[in-house]
């Protein structure tokens, strides 16, 4: 247990600043090909979650566990914004390798990687205290149904329902 303390510590600590990096490469990536309309999906996606996440967290006001946690946490719990953040990047990121490939293999790589990240950081509030296990399943459930929403709406699909 010792181990996968210290290595959801980790993860805890460097979240932060690999979700931010993430989030700029991909929305610098956008702007420096010139997709406009992709950049903007982007902006409304993964920030937009965030926002989302603020104002429910404000509508519940659910109070923080009370166990001695091994990390300090702030604010209310209900939903988690470390979660509905991992997730938020990780459905950008799937989103634009099935945006940009047909192949198998890297649309397979993308769920691969991008689906446990937002796992691993759920599994870890929840395991150094900070969350309920329900936090983390609702952020889930709001970056997941957030996202496709975003997704649904984005203009730069080609519109199917014009015959040539």
């Amino acid at each position: 247990m010792e181990v996968l303390t210290s290595v959801l510590l980790w993860v805890n600590r460097v979240h932060d600043k690999v979700i931010a990096s993430l989030v700029i490469v991909i929305l610098a990536t956008q702007i420096y090909r010139r997709r406009w309309r992709q950049f903007c999906l982007l902006l409304i996606m993964g920030p937009g979650a965030m926002l989302l996440n603020l104002l429910a967290k404000n509508v519940f006001q659910r109070p923080r566990p009370q166990v001695d946690a091994l990390v300090s946490a702030h604010g209310y719990a209900f939903p988690s914004g470390h979660t509905i953040a991992a997730a938020a990047v990780a459905a950008m990121l799937i989103h634009l390798t099935w945006r940009e490939t047909t192949s198998s293999g890297w649309r397979g790589a993308s769920v691969v990687l991008a689906v446990p990240m937002a796992l691993v950081v759920g599994f870890g509030r929840v395991y150094l205290g900070a969350h309920y296990p329900s936090d983390v399943m609702a952020s889930l459930l709001e970056a997941v149904a957030w996202s496709c929403l975003c997704i649904a709406v984005d203009c730069d699909r080609p519109d199917l329902s014009r015959t040539p």
